[in-house]
């Protein structure tokens, strides 16, 4: 986990490739290595000097050690079957499906030598997203948010005669009754981060 804080002044490519990154982060490499080369091929034709914008692997690279979170990578089948982890962690191939592990031509031509995996599963732990908002004092404040309000709402229900929580306009999830329940038993403190998920479906 980083223990400064990160700048990007002075590294205006560096920048440039972030914002393009999360520009196209719902696309693929290839849209990114285009939109690369035309701006490169913008600035060569006005004949400006300039540093290149890095590759999507050196940007994936700096925001890993920009905030310490780091993707768990799994092999799994090629038509999501599964995961080749846990109790399957040493098959070869699809329980389910039967189609292989790795790549078969790679796996062949190499005798044997070279598994690539026809695919994988990345997962992105949440303890180290949930850490990097505390890195900058921005974010600290704004994680500090919910106890902030929760003291606010737990302060104007004192002042009421029977102690019990009216709330006369909700604004968020923690005006909700099951929240300041928990709250009120000490099951969350001041201390505590509330992690919430919302599924639609599964």
């Amino acid at each position: 986990m980083p223990s400064g804080i990160f700048s990007l002044d002075n590294q205006e490519e560096l920048c440039t490739a972030i914002e393009l990154f999360f520009d196209t982060e719902t696309s693929s490499e290839e849209v990114y290595n285009k939109a690369q080369n035309t701006f490169h091929c913008s600035l060569d034709r006005k004949g400006v000097d300039y540093e290149e914008i890095p590759t999507l692997f050196q940007v994936k690279e700096c925001i890993k050690e920009i905030t310490g979170v780091c993707p768990i990578k799994e092999n799994m089948c090629v038509d999501t079957c599964m995961a080749f982890t846990g109790p399957f962690a040493d098959l070869e191939h699809c329980k389910i499906c039967k189609k292989d592990r790795s790549n078969p031509e790679i796996l062949a031509s190499s005798k044997g030598k070279k598994k690539i995996p026809c695919k994988q599963l990345l997962t992105l732990p949440v303890g180290p997203q949930l850490q990097v908002l505390w890195h900058t004092p921005e974010g600290a404040n704004n994680m500090c948010y919910r106890s902030k309000l929760t003291k606010d709402i737990l302060e104007k229900a004192k002042a009421q005669s029977d102690k019990k929580i009216i709330i006369d306009e909700y604004e968020d999830v923690f005006h909700s009754d099951a929240y300041l329940k928990a709250v009120q038993e000490e099951k969350i403190t001041d201390d505590d981060m509330v992690l919430m998920m919302s599924i639609d479906g599964a």
